[in-house]
């Protein structure tokens, strides 16, 4: 794999930190750009979904929102035994599923993938509704639009209401603190509501069990031990790793559907981090864990 001809137009960033991210069921390179933003490659992505990368990015470029989250910066590749670092063209994460809903559907040949990339939009359309359309619907429309909604859809729904909701308790509590009229006792029972509503936006979802919540707790510590001994970072570090990778607030609250996805990556970053051959340890392969994923 080369590097990307470098283009005038898009700034040139310093790699911070080179590691990997989930993407459609498969691990792509990321990295965290000098701008304190983490990026993934255009074209291992577009490879992934099988497009063509180089006419994506042009599509980014020529789009005036997308342009914002374009980069050229280093990402660590992996080809069979060997890593090495290319500089290729990023986009932000915080772009990246704003460029998704842009791809045509039609456009990819693997008809898994193109399935995927459809669920992804129209969970994107739903979230995009929540947020931004639906409490503009009239309140007896939305009921009768709403009756027979799937379990997923209501779930959007629910957690927009309740982010919304403490979006708006903040920016209360915020105005007040402003106004230097708010006491302690008013902010520490602002923060219980909050934390209240959070948990309730977790209510009612599955979440893993004891064991796998020890599991969990066991990759941490054999990875951590690991990046302790090559000096790269230790147990907090692979914490904080997963959380950014899973987009999870604390490991109580991982799903079913993530834990799979969460030990193939774990199992992948401890087998690159020990010598070849290394036996892989139980509790990373232990029979009684469910397959969830």
């Amino acid at each position: 794999m080369s590097d990307d001809p470098k283009l005038k137009d898009v700034p040139e960033l310093k790699a911070l930190r080179m590691g990997e991210t989930p993407f459609d069921q498969q691990i792509i390179p990321s990295t965290v750009g000098s701008d304190l933003i983490t990026y993934v490659p255009i074209r291992i992505t577009c490879d992934v979904l099988g497009i063509d990368g180089g006419h994506q990015i042009e599509v980014i470029r020529g789009h005036r929102n997308l342009r914002d989250g374009l980069a050229r910066l280093p990402f660590l590749t992996h080809y069979k035994a060997s890593s090495r670092v290319n500089v290729m063209y990023g986009i932000s994460v915080k772009k990246l599923h704003s460029w998704l809903m842009t791809i045509p559907v039609e456009s990819l040949k693997n008809e898994d993938a193109r399935e995927r990339l459809y669920k992804m939009q129209a969970e994107l359309s739903e979230v995009l509704y929540a947020w931004a359309a639906r409490e503009g619907v009239p309140e007896d429309i939305r009921a009768e639009e709403e009756q027979n909604l799937p379990p997923e859809t209501q779930n959007i729904y629910d957690a927009i209401a309740n982010a919304r909701d403490a979006v708006n308790m903040a920016e209360l509590a915020l105005g007040k603190f402003d106004e230097q009229q708010v006491t302690l006792e008013d902010l520490q029972k602002r923060i219980r509501t909050l934390e209240t509503q959070w948990q309730e936006a977790g209510a009612g979802q599955e979440h893993i069990n004891a064991l796998q919540k020890e599991q969990y707790r066991s990759w941490t510590k054999l990875i951590g031990a690991q990046l302790i001994k090559k000096g790269q970072g230790d147990y907090g570090y692979v914490e904080a790793e997963l959380k950014r990778v899973f987009h999870f607030n604390t490991y109580h609250w991982i799903s079913p559907d993530q834990f799979e996805a969460i030990r193939q990556y774990c199992i992948q970053w401890y087998q690159r981090l020990v010598p070849p051959g290394t036996p892989l340890p139980d509790s990373f392969s232990d029979a009684s864990q469910q397959s969830l994923f």
